[in-house]
């Protein structure tokens, strides 16, 4: 008979070796005509009990350099206010670029306690717009907004999914 301990380092090395036997690149091609794609599943899940972000600061979650996010989710489980609002904001774009913006959070009724803890997903996508946030979006961060410090409580959480990416036009030729 296995020990428990046993049975949990199995469980965990089957978890890695999945983890590794999924994060495989597919090439395939988008709507948009000439623009090669890679599909790809990243997914990066962050605990964020007691983080602490001074007021109108921001912590950088995901940076897909030198790709752009073709496709992607973010979910995002945060306080709110009476109102269904986040303390805290999603932003997304090129910060190297300075544009960040942010996308359209949609709050999750079913599994949300407005003025308590609530739950907000949004799309992430590369429009290609020039000059445009959502133009190439390479980085995600969660932004305080406010001008007081924001310390999220026990619970609060971020999950950013990234199934579809493409080389950056500045990067195709192999410089970086």
């Amino acid at each position: 008979m296995m020990s428990k301990s046993t049975v949990v380092v199995a469980a965990a090395g089957i978890a890695i070796f999945m983890a590794f036997t999924i994060a495989y690149v597919i090439p395939s091609s988008t709507a948009q005509e000439g623009m090669k794609t890679d599909v790809v599943r990243d997914t990066v899940t962050l605990l964020l009990d007691w983080k602490r972000i001074e007021p109108n600061d921001f912590i950088l979650i995901y940076d897909a350099t030198p790709y752009h996010i073709m496709n992607g989710h973010v979910a995002l489980r945060v306080p709110c206010d009476a109102d269904g609002e986040p303390v805290i904001t999603v932003q997304v774009g090129n910060a190297e670029e300075g544009l960040l913006e942010e996308p359209e959070l949609n709050l999750l009724d079913k599994v949300s306690e407005k003025g308590k803890m609530c739950v907000y997903h949004a799309d992430l996508m590369s429009t290609h717009e020039e000059g445009k946030a959502m133009g190439k979006v390479v980085d995600v961060v969660l932004k305080n907004p406010h001008n007081k410090v924001v310390t999220l409580p026990r619970g609060s959480s971020v999950v950013v999914g990234v199934n579809e990416i493409m080389k950056g036009e500045e990067h195709s030729n192999g410089h970086m």
